[in-house]
């Protein structure tokens, strides 16, 4: 999916019945970019 693949194709090959399965698996949205990084202050 991070080259721009669909989920619910992602769904088929996993043999998921529910796309929210494998929602549960895409980690796109986990990466912290440095600017948002650098902007944490300790």
């Amino acid at each position: 999916m991070e080259n721009g693949g669909r989920l619910e194709i992602a769904q088929q090959m996993a043999a998921h019945e529910s796309a929210r399965t494998t929602a549960l698996h895409d980690r796109r949205s986990d990466e912290i970019s440095v600017d948002e990084f650098e902007r944490i202050r300790i």
